[in-house]
């Protein structure tokens, strides 16, 4: 007797084990558990790699019971003031750990005492995307006002613009989002992140540097975002606007006395004219003017631009601390 009713506990303890690690939620139903709203859930898994939900036949995603549970401890961690990218991929124990810790260093979270799970880019992306799909701009504008008082700029680059960018990019390839919704937010955008330029940068008395995208390159949202780093970093921002050619681009850094130049290239990633364009930056600016390139095209020309002796930046963080570091030494020189 005793020998089956231990089979039966154990049987029953498997089958407890398969249904809270059977992927079978629907994401709505997610979001109502976990009180994350769906914008935020996909791209804490699209971005963070947080979840890795499964598919239906049909493609809709599933979750199961230990996605949801993790999701709840992800959010308790923000709550507390940690990023969603340092704690992202932290296993269920050292989440917990994380969690019991009062308080949170402010160094580490980037945010200060008493900052809860709103004062956090993920939780103001889904009403940013909300506000973009009612094509208010009044109500975006705001949302991000109240996102940069919130927030450190670097936090916010990284935890709301970046990902915004990503999101709305997305939406429009899915025909989630039409042109006029993406043109009435990257005006919002564009003239949000020229003030914080302008903001981060009035004290700035460092070396100049030079920001634009090169001939071909259109897209200009990245090199405001490392604009906006660069004023942070402590430099003289001189931004160009995108597409610039390159005996333009030289122009302008010798006639500002540039001590850097920083290029972003989003797309294409297959541009047959821009290593010509890149070397002759090279070789038309002074050897002591350092070139640093970033974007997500810029991974697909890394051989290019280690010939060319240029440094490839990956992210906000990436940027100020390579531009701090940079302007330091230039300083010194």
């Amino acid at each position: 007797m005793d020998k089956l009713i231990f089979f039966l506990y154990n049987l029953d303890m498997t089958e407890i084990s398969n249904t809270y690690e059977k992927p079978s939620h629907p994401i709505k139903v997610v979001a109502t558990r976990t009180g994350l709203s769906k914008d935020v859930i996909r791209v804490w898994e699209k971005r963070y790699q947080a979840i890795s939900p499964e598919r239906s036949d049909t493609g809709r995603r599933l979750y199961a019971d230990a996605d949801i549970d993790h999701l709840l401890k992800l959010k308790q961690a923000i709550a507390a003031g940690w990023r969603i990218s340092d704690v992202a991929k932290l296993s269920e124990r050292e989440l917990d750990e994380l969690v019991a810790r009062e308080p949170q260093p402010a160094e580490v979270a980037g945010s200060g005492p008493g900052r809860g799970e709103f004062d956090t880019g993920s939780s103001y992306l889904s009403r940013c995307l909300e506000a973009i799909g009612e094509m208010n701009p009044r109500k975006l504008d705001a949302l991000l006002s109240s996102a940069s008082v919130a927030m450190t700029i670097p936090r916010l680059l990284d935890e709301l613009i970046g990902p915004l960018l990503v999101e709305i990019g997305e939406r429009w390839h899915l025909g989630e989002l039409r042109v006029g919704h993406e043109h009435v937010a990257s005006s919002v955008i564009r003239r949000f992140l020229d003030n914080l330029r302008e903001t981060a940068g009035m004290h700035a008395n460092g070396p100049t540097i030079v920001v634009t995208t090169p001939s071909g390159h259109s897209h200009e949202m990245g090199a405001m975002m490392a604009a906006v780093a660069a004023a942070v970093a402590g430099w003289k921002v001189i931004y160009m606007m995108p597409n610039m050619p390159s005996r333009e681009i030289v122009a302008t850094a010798l006639q500002v006395e540039a001590r850097a130049l920083a290029l972003s290239m989003t797309y294409p990633a297959d541009d047959p004219q821009i290593a010509a364009e890149l070397r002759f930056l090279r070789e038309q600016l002074p050897a002591d003017v350092a070139i640093f390139v970033g974007g997500r095209a810029a991974s697909s020309y890394l051989l290019l631009l280690e010939q060319i002796g240029a440094v490839h930046l990956t992210g906000v963080s990436d940027i100020i601390e390579a531009l701090g570091a940079y302007r330091a030494q230039a300083k010194a020189g």
